[in-house]
């Protein structure tokens, strides 16, 4: 979970300098096997389902690159609101699967 923030800052802010932007990104997608064993957990005997579901939900969060939304993520403050979202819905997740 630390890293997940800590990705939001440097992809948001490293943009000027790659080799941070590119630590951010690497921070981020770590966080992938933990949402997939949450949704296998959920899903439990449908392990095909729960990760075509997590690939799907990766499909939705690259839509706005291949549409003219784009052109908000050039903001970095909207970036950063993104990735600490995605944070939080991670965070409230494994939360509930917990319960």
């Amino acid at each position: 979970m630390p890293g997940l923030i800590v990705s939001a800052f440097l992809i948001s802010f490293g943009m000027s300098m790659p080799l941070l932007a590119i630590l951010g990104v690497l921070l981020f997608n770590m966080t992938m096997p933990v949402t997939l064993v949450v949704v296998s957990d959920i899903l439990p005997g449908k392990p095909g389902f729960a990760f075509g579901l997590t690939a799907f939900s990766l499909l939705i969060g690259a839509f706005p690159t291949f549409t003219p939304m784009r052109s908000m993520l050039y903001n970095q403050w909207i970036i950063l609101i993104i990735v600490l979202m995605a944070a939080l819905m991670l965070y409230w997740a494994l939360r509930l699967s917990q319960d």
